[in-house]
């Protein structure tokens, strides 16, 4: 039998390896709920929450859609301000029939991420 509750940070070292693929992504504010054994206290089953920094949209004028320069300032502007705030990441979402945008996001040092984007539906009546 499990019981439910909220992990305190101080018990996040007590999470199994295998349940993080090899890393925690520790930030400000995560917060994982667990399902613990009732006897043992071992955690059996986590899902974490964390607040993820969304950096959208980027648009730029017909007249400089082609420069370089101004795709790499934009960048380079965005990043002080995700530094300022205390962000080593941000995600951008990038449609699957946008292969120019995804071109550009990888000149600009992006990485994609594998799988796809889901979003839960938190209101009452969902």
């Amino acid at each position: 039998m499990l019981i439910y509750r909220e992990l305190d940070p101080t018990e996040f070292d007590k999470i199994p390896a295998e349940a993080l693929d090899g890393e925690l992504p520790i930030a400000g504010g995560i917060r994982i709920f667990a399902g613990l054994d009732k006897n043992s206290g071992k955690i059996m089953a986590i899902w974490c929450v964390l607040a993820v920094v969304h950096a959208e949209p980027v648009w730029l004028a017909k007249e400089v859609r082609h420069s370089p320069t101004v795709l790499r300032r934009l960048a380079e502007g965005m990043k002080g301000i995700l530094r300022s705030m205390g962000q080593s990441k941000a995600v951008a979402i990038i449609p699957a029939d946008a292969p120019k945008t995804k071109r550009i996001a990888q000149w600009l040092g992006a990485k994609e991420l594998p799988g796809r984007m889901f979003i839960m539906d938190l209101k009452e009546n969902s």
